[in-house]
């Protein structure tokens, strides 16, 4: 079980544990940077998973910007799915 805190609000329960669950397998579905056809396990990605988590139980709106700041975070310039959002007519960084 998670358990996450928000200010004077603590968060743990049931929720919690769906959403990264959810998040997770969304990632996985997608394996943006290709992780999971390499072999890697399916839990590759919590860190990511628990981060997008956090920024959808804050109330904030998930916009590309969020996400891709997230993955740059963990994943550094190298990443596939940023250089690749950074080119232009791609929806990513360059076209904003």
């Amino acid at each position: 079980m998670w358990s996450i805190k928000f200010g004077d609000m603590a968060t743990d329960d049931d929720r919690v544990d769906r959403l990264i669950v959810q998040v997770r397998a969304v990632l996985c579905w997608h394996d943006p940077e290709g992780l999971l056809a390499h072999g890697c396990r399916e839990d590759e990605y919590d860190p990511e998973a628990w981060d997008l988590a956090v920024l959808i139980l804050t109330g904030r709106p998930m916009t590309c910007e969020l996400v891709l700041d997230t993955w740059d975070r963990w994943f550094g310039p190298g990443s596939i799915r940023v250089r690749d959002s950074s080119k232009p007519g791609r929806g990513g960084r360059a076209d904003r």
